[in-house]
């Protein structure tokens, strides 16, 4: 499975081994049973928070998080602007989910799973949100990295 982490819950996803909702996501990326995809704009905030930046090298070091290429992402929102109909404002986690193929988020964000789950914005598959253990399921599906 592939999955983009908002940094609204970053610190509880990966930081967290104990977190209730999220601990199942945590044990799969650091078992590699999950790779994380980050990029762009989603890198530049995980930076603001030390520990998250620290665990997110760790990944990418051990081949368990895979960073998408700036200039795919910038394809993206080229795109999405054209498109319009995003309520969020976090049209780059939009945009990266378009270009690695990556299909779960976990956040906690309101408006930015209704524009996850759009499917005039993210189809073929369909975006999926985690937003807490009932959700575990979802760590089943297979991973679509589109590699560049």
């Amino acid at each position: 499975m592939c999955v983009i982490v908002d940094t609204n819950i970053a610190d509880r996803v990966l930081l967290k081994h104990d977190d209730p909702d999220f601990s199942d996501v945590n044990v799969a990326l650091k078992s590699g049973k999950v790779t994380l995809v980050y990029g762009d704009k989603l890198a530049k905030e995980y930076s603001g928070n030390q520990a998250v930046r620290k665990f997110v090298v760790s990944l990418a070091r051990a081949g368990i998080a895979h960073r998408v290429r700036e200039s795919l992402i910038d394809a993206e929102l080229n795109w999405l602007e054209e498109q319009g109909g995003c309520e969020s404002n976090d049209r780059h986690i939009i945009a990266l989910a378009r270009a690695s193929g990556a299909r779960i988020l976990c956040s906690n964000d309101g408006a930015l799973g209704r524009d996850f789950n759009n499917i005039a914005l993210i189809n073929k598959p369909k975006g999926k949100i985690y937003k807490n253990s009932e959700h575990k399921h979802l760590l089943k599906i297979p991973c679509r990295l589109q590699r560049q």
